[in-house]
């Protein structure tokens, strides 16, 4: 019976995580906005105010950034990056430039900016679909 409800719990937990990352997956696929964004432009309102919507869909929600191949990027937290962080050396930029179509999610780990326990989800945004 332990071993029973043991793992009915842990269907259920796995259920929710599982559930979890496919909304936030979907949140990130409504960034793309079908490639009529212009990635290039860093100044988009429009691509700012649609990653804030998603920051502020969910308050579990720690930050939103979108980086450039070039590693230009922006975020929705006010969290401050060390001095030289360069994100190209990131592992998670590294294997999304170089596996685009894979979906990464990372396991829990305690974020070093913010000390909160995280985890993240990648998804690639494309020019042009």
């Amino acid at each position: 019976m332990f071993i029973e409800r043991g793992n009915s719990l842990n269907n259920i937990v796995e259920n929710m995580i599982v559930t979890r990352i496919t909304e936030y997956e979907n949140l990130l696929k409504s960034i793309n906005l079908n490639g009529e964004f212009d990635s290039n432009n860093f100044t988009n309102d429009e691509l700012i105010d649609k990653m804030k919507l998603i920051a502020d869909s969910n308050n579990q929600i720690i930050n939103v950034y979108f980086a450039k191949t070039n590693g230009e990027f922006i975020q929705t937290s006010d969290i401050e990056l060390p001095e030289g962080f360069d994100i190209t050396n990131t592992d998670w930029f590294i294997n999304k430039t170089t596996n685009p179509e894979k979906r990464r999610v990372e396991r829990p780990y305690q974020d070093t900016l913010s000390n909160e326990m995280v985890t993240s989800v990648y998804e690639t945004v494309k020019r042009g679909n």
